[in-house]
């Protein structure tokens, strides 16, 4: 028995690893939501009229280039399933000729290469307020005749709090993770993997941070031996201390030791909106808790909110019929066609928001169904 759970566990582990390719595979080779990586070799072959392009035209040393990125990503994820539209980034220093060409002297410079011509038209961005994302999809939404959806602020869950709210805060009868740091050399990574950690455990962990500012700070930081900063703390229900050994720039680090601690199970890969899109959490963990011969029954059974979860709850039960017939190892092969249908050039957005919502289902089986993963572990 013992031997057949550890098999199982690895094979799970396995699964995960699997799931993790795929969506990393799904990104490449689809090119959803993608920056596309421009250079001397491929510009001309992606800025050749077929669609709309703006090219953002960058050094690593630009550092409003940098602060740009992410939103410049997010940009793009939120036109990933819209086809006449392409985003690409030149990085100047390593395409000198690309720089000359287009007359580039500053950074970031952006050009816009509007469908039908491969001729660059001035793209002036001005951002006032709000997201920059939402400026970049008003502004190529302009070019284009189209209105986007725009983009929710960004909210922090992290708690910044001081001296005096860190009993209040913290030594509570709830799960409490808190960085003790100092606010003038924190890391952009270190703070990123933190908002992902908080995020990734809302509603189960309170996630907090405490500035090493004054007099006060440093007191509490005495209280619980840190030293050197940052320290990361999990404070169980109990008010026990538990020192989190890091990398403090990884969520996946904070997740397996939270989980380790808390005895949960959730995957960073839940806030990749993409790899989630279609799939129920609630019929996840039913998936991987149901034996397969009762695991249709027990999907038809649990309640969806409204028509599209309906849609996507439909696709859970033919998995599970499927599973129950045929065993679990068709899944890889059906992810596979599901891919190759993706790359299509001609697939509606439509019909790409559906297919992507399927293989993202078929996911959640590969991850919860070990033996699904046998023909990518034998590959």
């Amino acid at each position: 028995a013992a031997k057949q759970k550890n098999s199982r566990a690895r094979g799970a582990m396995a699964a995960r690893a699997v799931v993790m390719v795929v969506v990393l595979l799904l990104r490449e080779c689809a090119g959803l939501g993608e920056v596309r990586t421009l250079d001397e070799s491929n510009f001309d072959a992606v800025v050749n009229g077929a669609a709309n392009v703006l090219v953002e035209f960058h050094e690593p040393e630009c550092a409003h280039c940098e602060r740009m990125e992410p939103e410049f990503y997010a940009t793009a994820h939120a036109l990933e399933f819209e086809e006449e539209v392409i985003l690409g980034r030149v990085d100047t220093k390593e395409s000198p000729k690309l720089k000359k060409r287009f007359g580039i002297e500053g950074h970031p410079v952006f050009k816009w290469f509007a469908k039908g011509s491969t001729e660059a038209d001035k793209f002036y961005y001005v951002h006032y307020s709000g997201r920059m994302a939402n400026t970049f999809l008003k502004m190529i939404g302009e070019r284009m005749g189209r209105e986007f959806e725009t983009l929710p602020a960004i909210v922090s869950l992290v708690k910044k709090i001081k001296a005096e709210d860190f009993d209040s805060t913290v030594l509570v009868p709830a799960p409490v993770l808190v960085a003790l740091y100092t606010p003038w050399n924190e890391l952009k990574s270190v703070a990123d993997a933190l908002d992902e950690t908080a995020k990734l455990f809302a509603g189960t962990v309170v996630v907090a941070k405490l500035g090493i500012e004054r007099v006060f700070e440093r007191d509490i930081a005495d209280r619980y031996s840190c030293k050197h900063y940052p320290c990361y703390f999990l404070f169980d229900r109990d008010n026990r201390k538990h020192d989190l050994p890091g990398p403090y720039d990884d969520v996946q680090a904070y997740a397996r030791f939270l989980n380790a601690k808390l005895g949960s199970d959730l995957d960073p890969a839940m806030l990749d909106e993409r790899a989630m899109m279609g799939r129920l959490w609630d019929l996840d963990k039913l998936v991987a808790a149901t034996p397969s011969h009762t695991l249709a029954s027990v999907l038809e059974a649990a309640p969806v909110d409204d028509a599209a979860a309906a849609e996507s709850k439909a696709y859970y039960v033919k998995l599970a019929r499927r599973v129950d017939a045929e065993g679990p190892r068709f899944l890889p092969t059906e992810s596979d066609r599901l891919a190759a249908l993706l790359n299509k050039p001609g697939i509606s957005p439509t019909k790409r928001r559906e297919v992507a919502a399927r293989k993202n289902i078929i996911n959640a089986f590969i991850h919860a169904l070990p033996a699904a993963s046998s023909r990518h572990d034998e590959l």
